[in-house]
């Protein structure tokens, strides 16, 4: 019987060889396709972040409205002591007693121009500045891609400038509610209502008024962390980004339909409508040209929004948002790479 100890040897080193290149091929994939293009790993960290910017949105926001529902209470009750003075006129019209009794009433009529709210735009806007910044940070870390990190935020007169736009947008609609107030005045002296039943229809207007409050706050948030998010890719090299919604009932048509689509850098960003959940993810074209992509989970990803949709009997929108048209945009954004 012949030596087998050559042939064992050589065995063994197959063996050991073979678990080598194993490895190395299992590394190889692991580090190439899931370190470069959108995963799911990317879609979590969204996420998080997202809930972490929505609960300083309702602290915000919540401020917001308790300081609008002071002034509410302030204008509440001067009506109740007022308004049956004015009632029991009856010498005069319904529109006569109302034009007296919006007179002195006229420095409560808009709840929010009892306070400036520049300053809580102004941390609400700085905070979303940094949940971009670290958002973007880290979706470029997951990639796997070396980058340089953000130091500078938004420049003070941006940041005040951007507060005193949302502070604008409040009181529109504190002016709206001013004139559905006083319209509504009107109607209790002529029907003859009691202030009771006067303050319940404020008292509901002023809900409207709060919760387009809490849609200014959203808004405002996802512009800063987008755009935070988009300078630092724009400093790394970043030439596309990839549309990312989020999936659930709220999903709406134009988000669905741009959900997986990439675009090239600075082409558009969320948000597109109010209260916009999208959030964009940094592409380096060299490794969608080399076929680095996870093509079937981003069409799993729209898939699942577009049948989200379709629950609600809607069909996406391919065509310009609203506040693209608002801009003076005249077509949608041209996607470089659909799913």
């Amino acid at each position: 019987m012949g030596n087998t100890k050559p042939i064992l040897l050589l065995g063994n080193l197959l063996l050991v060889k073979s678990a080598t290149i194993a490895r190395i091929v299992a590394l190889f994939i692991f580090l190439l396709p899931s370190k470069t293009m959108t995963s799911p790993e990317h879609l979590r960290l969204i996420e998080n972040l997202n809930r972490t910017l929505a609960a300083t949105e309702m602290r915000i926001a919540d401020r917001i409205n308790r300081a609008l529902a002071r002034a509410f209470l302030e204008l509440e009750e001067e009506l109740r002591r007022k308004y049956p003075e004015y009632q029991a006129q009856g010498g005069l019209v319904a529109y006569q007693r109302k034009l007296l009794l919006l007179d002195q009433l006229k420095e409560l009529l808009n709840p929010a121009s009892g306070r400036d709210f520049r300053q809580d735009f102004e941390e609400l806007l700085r905070l979303a500045d940094g949940t971009g910044i670290e958002m973007g940070q880290r979706l470029m870390e997951i990639s796997g891609e070396d980058f340089i990190r953000a130091t500078a935020t938004i420049p003070l007169d941006a940041l005040r400038y951007a507060a005193e736009e949302q502070t604008r947008y409040l009181s529109r609609y504190g002016d709206e509610f001013a004139s559905k107030a006083s319209a509504a005045v009107e109607q209790a002296l002529i029907q003859g209502w009691g202030v009771a039943r006067l303050s319940k229809i404020l008292r509901d207007q002023l809900e409207v008024t709060k919760k387009r409050a809490d849609i200014i706050a959203r808004t405002a948030s996802l512009s800063a962390s987008n755009a935070a998010a988009e300078n630092l890719f724009r400093e790394n090299g970043v030439e596309w980004i990839q549309w990312m919604a989020t999936i659930d009932s709220r999903v709406c048509r134009y988000c669905s339909a741009r959900n997986g689509n990439m675009y090239e850098l600075g082409a558009t960003r969320p948000p597109i409508h109010f209260q916009d959940r999208c959030f964009i993810v940094p592409v380096k074209k060299k490794f969608f040209e080399k076929g680095l992509i996870k093509e079937d989970w981003i069409r799993d990803h729209r898939a699942k929004g577009l049948a989200e949709l379709e629950k609600k009997g809607l069909q996406p929108d391919y065509g310009i948002s609203p506040f693209e048209r608002a801009s003076g945009l005249e077509s949608a954004p041209k996607p470089v790479w659909k799913p």
